[in-house]
């Protein structure tokens, strides 16, 4: 029997070609909206970042990865990794 993907949580779809096609020819049409673009900072201060202690923080590190901060309190969510902790 063929087996479709599956995601690491068990998450399958069950859509069809012509699903993708529609879903592809209705999304084609929409325009982006690129009135407002995210900030980037290609030098951050590294050393603000590793000594604030005042300033809630919020750092994106790449792909699904983010670093936070606040006063004093230190989190890195990545959202897989709930998923791959019981591999670590």
């Amino acid at each position: 029997m063929k087996r479709r993907y599956e995601n690491m949580d068990q998450v399958s779809t069950k859509s069809s070609l012509a699903d993708f096609l529609r879903w592809w020819k209705e999304s084609s049409v929409k325009e982006k909206n690129v009135s407002w673009q995210m900030p980037v900072e290609k030098h951050p201060d590294i050393a603000f970042l590793q000594n604030n202690r005042e300033i809630p923080t919020l750092t994106w590190i790449g792909h699904a990865t983010f670093f936070a901060a606040n006063k004093g309190d230190e989190y890195t969510y990545r959202s897989y990794l709930d998923q791959m902790a019981q591999w670590l």
